[in-house]
């Protein structure tokens, strides 16, 4: 693929009055979750906003999910549980010889998380990344927008998640390397496109209808359209 441009998608986002996407990729030693958002431009195009990040270091279920609700609070104020949706791949709801998944154990009090997931396989998630990164809208910004605080994230995408090179007399392999750090904060972005903005990318109301069972009058003062798709 082409290398990354830092100039296009990086820079100082500000958070939208529009609901937040938390995504998570479980794992005991280098867990990561992302936060996201999915706004429409004035051409109707829908883009996506990569706003915030956290990277932790051998951090249980429940050890993640205190990390991140204090981050939210910290760097996302206005947006409590009413206007937030959790998602991630399948494999966190898969039963281990440890208990129920931690997708499992997150829907239950007192975290009580209600999460999308499908099986997110990795190449077409990839080449969805790969085709936003290089993809200008006709409204002039880049479909694909990176806040620049999630430096892990950026650094993983200018080759810290990358193919391994080439032995002699080996077949090369067609996945990137998975080096335990990079590859986990890459996977939460991966799970995001996988499960919200392809599908936000065909049909405008995906986001609306999928919170609208938790939605409150918390955001009672509208963004001016374009953004203002996103409000039930």
């Amino acid at each position: 693929p082409p290398p990354f441009r830092y100039e296009k998608p990086v820079g100082a986002l500000d958070t939208l009055l529009l609901v937040l996407v938390r995504s998570w990729d479980f794992g005991f030693h280098c867990p990561a979750v992302t936060w996201h958002q999915f706004p429409r431009c004035a051409k109707g195009r829908a883009h996506w906003l990569i706003l915030d990040e956290l990277v932790g270091s051998d951090l249980e279920y429940d050890k993640l999910a205190e990390a991140v609700f204090v981050q939210q609070a910290r760097n996302f104020p206005r947006h409590h549980a009413g206007v937030t949706l959790d998602c991630g791949d399948i494999a966190g709801r898969q039963k281990s010889d440890r208990g129920p998944g931690p997708m499992v154990r997150l829907a239950s009090p007192p975290w009580s998380l209600s999460f999308r997931y499908k099986r997110c396989n990795l190449e077409p998630g990839l080449a969805l990344i790969r085709a936003c990164l290089q993809e200008t809208c006709e409204c002039g910004l880049p479909t694909l927008q990176i806040n620049r605080r999630c430096s892990v994230l950026i650094d993983a995408l200018a080759g810290g998640y990358h193919y391994p090179q080439p032995l002699p007399g080996k077949p090369e392999k067609d996945v990137p390397h998975k080096d335990g750090y990079y590859d986990n904060v890459a996977d939460s972005a991966r799970y995001a496109g996988e499960n919200f903005f392809r599908e936000a990318s065909l049909d405008p109301a995906l986001l609306r209808e999928a919170a609208r069972q938790t939605y409150n009058d918390s955001f009672q003062s509208a963004p001016a359209s374009p953004w203002d798709w996103m409000h039930p």
